[in-house]
């Protein structure tokens, strides 16, 4: 079944390149502590089946969603997000994965993606370089490649995950506003909670029709993501979490 008008908005909206390291790079405005002597020795970049393990699996959702390989690379965005996007390509990565979900016809829509690089210390530094653009990112405004035109509220936070240690960095990015195709103006949000653990950078992400309500079920999501990453890192099996079905 092909998706409905607001639904393909939803779809562009989740296909805003760069947004991955936006929401991870946004935790350059919290604490990053210069290592010391002695300190644990950064984990490395995952492996390509490590990175595949990692991943939200079929089974953390349950039935009625569809999983496609994730697509994000073609527009960089609108507004302070293509901005930050110049400065991330620049990072090389190693290797790279990530799948959409996309419940019923059309939305809500997950996303998880997982991303290794070659240096640990090259990814924090990367986030010095975007925390000016990041503390004056209040807004999204713009037109994408597709002529959607974007209008969307800015918040982040990057508060530690309670009870969770062997993540470096972290934070979460929300954006919720209108976007308007040649037909429809269509009320949207999406969250993106993204995580570094040294080399690696984590995603998970969640777009639906609507108000900030809609993503409510985003932090489950995203800890779903986080458990699974952190288990690949200690070379233990992803626990088997599934996630309530959409209401």
């Amino acid at each position: 079944m092909s998706a409905t008008p607001p639904a393909r908005a939803a779809a562009g909206l989740a296909g805003l390149a760069g947004l991955a390291l936006v929401a991870g790079l946004a935790t350059a405005c919290g604490d990053d502590a210069p290592e010391s002597d002695g300190a644990p020795t950064p984990v490395a970049a995952l492996t390509a089946d490590q990175i595949a393990t990692a991943l939200i699996a079929p089974e953390n959702l349950g039935d009625g969603w569809r999983q496609t390989p994730s697509d994000h690379e073609d527009d960089p965005g609108p507004g302070c997000v293509g901005e930050v996007s110049a400065i991330t390509d620049e990072l090389e990565e190693t290797d790279k994965a990530g799948y959409d979900y996309t419940y019923g016809p059309g939305v809500p829509i997950v996303s998880s993606q997982v991303t290794a690089y070659p240096d640990a210390d090259d990814v924090a530094a990367t986030f010095d370089r975007v925390q000016e653009v990041l503390g004056a990112c209040s807004t999204v405004t713009g037109t994408d490649g597709d002529g959607a035109v974007y209008d969307l509220t800015v918040t982040y936070d990057d508060a530690p995950v309670d009870g969770v240690d062997g993540v470096d960095d972290q934070a979460t990015l929300r954006m919720t506003g209108t976007v308007v195709t040649e037909r429809h103006r269509t009320e949207i949000s999406q969250a993106i909670a993204m995580y570094r653990i040294g080399a690696n950078v984590v995603q998970v992400g969640m777009v639906d029709l609507g108000g900030p309500g809609g993503i409510a079920e985003h932090p489950t999501y995203a800890r779903i993501g986080l458990d699974r990453a952190l288990a690949v890192v200690d070379g233990e099996e992803p626990p088997e979490t599934t996630a309530p079905a959409p209401e």
